[in-house]
């Protein structure tokens, strides 16, 4: 049997400064500084001639024309079938809007607000960067095993509008060993990357970048982070400071952890590959009228104000609601009256593990019951292939969260595509 060969490559896809910031309602957040680098980093993994591609970047989201391009790359330097291409981002929000052409949903004021328009000239130097480093993937693999294990990190990620609340606090650490004698670390783990916040104007990837820093270019050739189901989960109960420093510390101890698992970890040999690819309708919620809308604004709008006059120091809950009811407004002014969207889902089964790489911001709360029915070894990767938004557990409609006021998705289809997730774990 031919034993599996992986290759890797890391690329920087740092734009130039005074371009716009991504991941907050606002237009005049430009960049002044690069604090660190941000990069596209690529994992090829072959066995038998089926070559299996993931591309993660720096990014705070993408859209299916972007994805596709990629994949019309992968297969322009050797990767035959797009099926088994996953492109997707970390979802920093310290990086450039402008890499959507499509809104994903979201109406051209929101998503401008948000994302951007669709930068081309820097869009088309990320690709090339990220051709340069799938060819550089395919020309060093080499034969690897695998080495495994899972932890619990307490002290990064809490959910994020009641700590008291469940999150999935699990992340994988997986060690691909190559016989050249390089190391390469994938890990998968849910929290938002926003240590920094709207005043931050410099390039980073946030607390990944503490990670990285660590371990890539000591222990390991490369470093590559799949976010998890984050859409519930963040730093804001954790965090001391919206600064650099603290999100070096989150990344430092979450790397303590990575570190830890890995020392009694399981290895094996990669004797099973396969790919999915497939579409998921869900329905789309209505929106209320201009008017309904725009009062809701108005109050939590206030409620900020009122939470500033009370001396409160801790603004963010208020402020994401007041964020939520501004995107509604601009949905509400547009909505034409679609009743549904179609998403698309890849998945990825590496001999136990299936890797489900969704187009959205999954919550916590919905894909813990699933991994806790499955097992561990059902991984969730979202903001891949393309970014449609929250999708959120009926709880967080009937408490009004942020990410359900955002969220495109009718109350209970969250649920929904976690029977879908299920399917496609029993199947593969």
């Amino acid at each position: 049997m031919d034993k599996v060969t992986v290759g890797y490559s890391i690329g920087v896809i740092t734009p130039k400064l005074g371009l716009g910031m991504a991941g907050y309602a606002t237009d005049n957040r430009l960049s002044t500084a690069v604090h660190d680098d941000l990069h596209t980093r690529v994992l090829l993994i072959e066995k038998s001639g089926d070559s299996y591609l993931i591309v993660q970047n720096d990014l705070i989201g993408i859209d299916y024309a972007f994805s596709e391009r990629v994949k019309d790359i992968a297969y322009k330097c050797g990767i035959k079938n797009k099926d088994n291409v996953f492109v997707g981002v970390t979802h920093t929000h310290s990086g450039p809007k402008g890499t959507m052409q499509s809104t994903m949903g979201m109406n051209e004021e929101g998503a401008s607000r948000m994302r951007g328009a669709y930068d081309s000239q820097m869009c088309e130097k990320i690709f090339a960067v990220i051709e340069k480093s799938i060819l550089e993937a395919v020309e060093s693999k080499s034969p690897s095993s695998i080495n495994y294990n899972f932890t619990e990190v307490e002290g990064a990620g809490e959910n994020r509008n009641d700590k008291a609340l469940p999150c999935d606090k699990t992340l994988l650490a997986m060690e691909f060993i190559r016989e050249d004698g390089k190391k390469l670390l994938l890990y998968n783990f849910s929290c938002h990357p926003t240590v920094l916040h709207i005043t931050n104007t410099e390039y980073t990837a946030d607390w990944p970048y503490g990670v990285v820093k660590s371990a890539e270019g000591k222990k390991y050739e490369m470093v590559m982070f799949l976010n998890g189901s984050a859409g519930d989960v963040s730093t804001r109960f954790t965090r001391s400071a919206p600064s650099f420093e603290e999100a070096e510390r989150i990344g430092k101890l979450v790397y303590s952890h990575i570190e830890k698992a890995l020392e009694d970890a399981a290895g094996e040999e990669i004797t099973s590959l396969k790919s999915l690819d497939l579409t998921q309708k869900m329905m789309l919620r209505p929106f209320g009228t201009i008017e309904e809308e725009e009062q809701k604004l108005i109050k939590y709008k206030k409620e900020v104000e009122d939470a500033k006059s009370r001396g409160e120091t801790s603004l963010r809950l208020y402020e994401s609601r007041a964020e939520g009811a501004f995107l509604n407004l601009a949905r509400a002014k547009s909505f034409a009256g679609e009743k549904d969207v179609t998403i698309r889902i890849q998945a990825l089964k590496l001999n136990d593990f299936v890797f489900i790489f969704l187009p959205g911001e999954l919550f916590s709360a919905l894909s813990l019951p699933v991994r806790r029915e499955l097992g561990k070894k059902v991984v969730f990767c979202t903001y891949f292939t393309g970014t449609h938004g929250y999708i959120c557990d009926t709880v967080a409609y009937d408490n009004e969260t942020y990410e359900a006021m955002c969220s495109p998705f009718e109350r209970g289809e969250g649920e929904r595509l976690m029977e879908k997730a299920k399917e496609i774990a029993v199947s593969m």
